[in-house]
C-alpha cells in the first residue's frame, strides 16, 4: 500500500514541478515570445490539462489500492508527465546554450539579449511543436479515462490554481470554433427558448475543452451586443457561498462596489435592477451542482424578460 501511495506522491510532485516551469521559467518565456508560432496556446493547453489531472491525483492515490486499472493509470501518467519534463529541458537546455553563446561573441548582450531565441531553427521548432501536440493527445486521454475510473476533482485545488477570469477574449483563441459560436448564439438569441422563468443556458464539458473561451467570445458578439439591454460576467471559481455569489453579481449589473452582506438585500436589489429587462448574466467556471445552491441563486432573476438568459 505505502508503495502505491508513493506513485500518486510522485506524479503530484512532477506535476507542481512543471507547472512551476510554466508559470515563471524562461522557457515559458521563449516559447510565449514566439508570435504566430502556436506555441503560445500549445503552452496554456498544457498547462490547463495539468491543472486538471492534477486535482483527480488525490482521489487516485486511495482508489489504486482497490483498483488496479487506476494504478496503471497513474504509472501511464507518470511517463507523460517525464516526456513533458524531458521537452522542456530540452527546451531549457539550448536556450541557456544560446543566451551564454550570444553574451560570449558581443559586448552588446544586454541590448541583444532581447530576442537570442530566435535564432532557434524552424525545423527545431516544428520537432518540438510535434513533441508538444503529441503529449497533449496523451493527456487528452488520460482525462476522457480519469471519467471512467470516476475519480473525483478536488474543486478547492483546481479553484486556487485557475486564474480568475473575465469578458475580455484574444480573438486568436477563437479560431476553428464559428460553428460552436453560431449554434450558441442563436440559442441565446432565440423567442422559443425564452418562457416566464429564466432560461438557463449550460456550457458543459471537461475541464481544458475551451468553454471559457467559447462564452467569451459569444458575450462579445455584436449581435449579442444589440440584442440585451444588460450583460454582467461573473466568475465564480472558488467554493460556493450564495451570498457571496449573489453580491459579485449585483456588483457585476451595477459597476459599483457594495457592502452589503444580508443575502434578501442582496437579492432585492438584483431583482429590482433587471426587472422586465433583457439581460445576459454569465456564471463562468462554475463547479458546483447542488440543486439548492441554484434554487436559491436564481430567485432574483425570475422577473426579467422573457428573453433574458
Amino acid at each position: 500500500m505505502a508503495a502505491e501511495m508513493v506513485v500518486g506522491a510522485v506524479v503530484s510532485a512532477s506535476i507542481e514541478f512543471l507547472l512551476g516551469k510554466i508559470a515563471s521559467s524562461d522557457l515559458a518565456s521563449y516559447l510565449r515570445g514566439k508570435k504566430g508560432s502556436g506555441f503560445d496556446r500549445l503552452l496554456q493547453k498544457l498547462e490547463t490539462k495539468f491543472i486538471s489531472l492534477s486535482a483527480v491525483l488525490a482521489d487516485a492515490e486511495l482508489k489504486q489500492i482497490q483498483n488496479p486499472a487506476v494504478e496503471i493509470w497513474l504509472d501511464k501518467l507518470q511517463e507523460a508527465v517525464d516526456d513533458a519534463e524531458d521537452l522542456f529541458d530540452d527546451i531549457e537546455y539550448d536556450a541557456l546554450k544560446l543566451k551564454v553563446e550570444a553574451e560570449s561573441r558581443t559586448g552588446l548582450s544586454k541590448v541583444r539579449n532581447f530576442n537570442f531565441f530566435s535564432t532557434i531553427s524552424n525545423l527545431t521548432d516544428r520537432k518540438r511543436k510535434t513533441r508538444m501536440k503529441k503529449i497533449l493527445a496523451k493527456l487528452d486521454d488520460f482525462e476522457k479515462q480519469r471519467y471512467i475510473l470516476d475519480l473525483k476533482e478536488d474543486v478547492k485545488k483546481i479553484a486556487s490554481r485557475r486564474p480568475p477570469s473575465t469578458s475580455l477574449i484574444d480573438d486568436s483563441e477563437v479560431y476553428g470554433r464559428d460553428d460552436e459560436k453560431d449554434v450558441l448564439r442563436k440559442i441565446l438569441l432565440s423567442d422559443e427558448v425564452g418562457s416566464k422563468r429564466i432560461c438557463v443556458i449550460p456550457i458543459v464539458g471537461m475541464g481544458g475543452i475551451g468553454k471559457t473561451t467559447l462564452a467569451q467570445a459569444v458575450y462579445n458578439d455584436d449581435e449579442v451586443n444589440e440584442y440585451f439591454d444588460l450583460k454582467a460576467w461573473v466568475c465564480v471559481s472558488d467554493e460556493f457561498d450564495v451570498c457571496k455569489v449573489t453580491k459579485t453579481v449585483l456588483e457585476a449589473v451595477t459597476r459599483k462596489a457594495c457592502d452589503v452582506k444580508d443575502l434578501d438585500v442582496l437579492q432585492v436589489n438584483i431583482q429590482e435592477k433587471l426587472k422586465e429587462k433583457k439581460f445576459l448574466i454569465v456564471l463562468d467556471d462554475v463547479w458546483n451542482e447542488n440543486y439548492d445552491f441554484w434554487d436559491t441563486m436564481r430567485m432574483p432573476f425570475k422577473d426579467g424578460a422573457k428573453e433574458a438568459r
